[in-house]
């Protein structure tokens, strides 16, 4: 029986750091990526317009720029000789401008209410990827999620079924 809980408790104790311990690709990931930023712009009569441009600031053209409302498309642009971009048409909120490389969270104000720190333009740049929120796990993430936790509770019961039956042993023990 000693034998059983102290399996039960060891399994229990890896499943539970297992949950709580990312993985190490999580490590990494988060070491590298820059703190979430959401641009703040003011739209002129409903419009947002802006540039697409490389790292270094040469304008990119013919790119293919998307707006995004809750993972729904919404518009979509190619950007011209400038890397000049606008889409018309559109209330405050909060949206995504995406290329095929890169993106960024923008948060669309009506000229009454911006905030002082929003601007009227927003410069995109190409392959630089900006979020403004968490990303959906992978399947393999859920899955894994799935099993530890799964682990977790099965560990817990399982201790507790030893820890029941090493009392009812005990007790068959000291009856005559």
């Amino acid at each position: 029986m000693k034998i059983h809980s102290r399996f039960a408790r060891a399994i229990c104790l890896m499943t539970t750091w297992a949950v709580l311990l990312p993985a190490p690709e999580v490590f990494a990931e988060a070491a590298s990526t820059t703190t979430p930023v959401v641009a703040d712009i003011t739209l002129q009569d409903g419009l947002l317009h802006g540039r697409l441009v490389t790292p270094e600031g040469t304008a990119i053209a013919g790119v293919t720029v998307r707006l995004l409302r809750e993972q729904q498309i919404l518009a979509q642009a190619t950007t011209d000789a400038t890397g000049a971009y606008s889409f018309a048409g559109l209330r405050a909120g909060v949206y995504r401008l995406e290329t095929a490389t890169g993106g960024a969270t923008v948060r669309v104000w009506s000229a009454a209410v911006a905030p002082p720190s929003s601007v009227e333009s927003f410069t995109l740049v190409e392959g630089e990827v900006v979020r403004g929120q968490f990303e959906d796990l992978d399947r393999l993430h859920v899955i894994l999620l799935g099993l530890g936790t799964a682990g977790l509770v099965t560990g817990t019961v399982g201790i507790a079924r030893a820890e029941s039956a090493r009392r009812v042993a005990l007790r068959a023990a000291q009856s005559p």
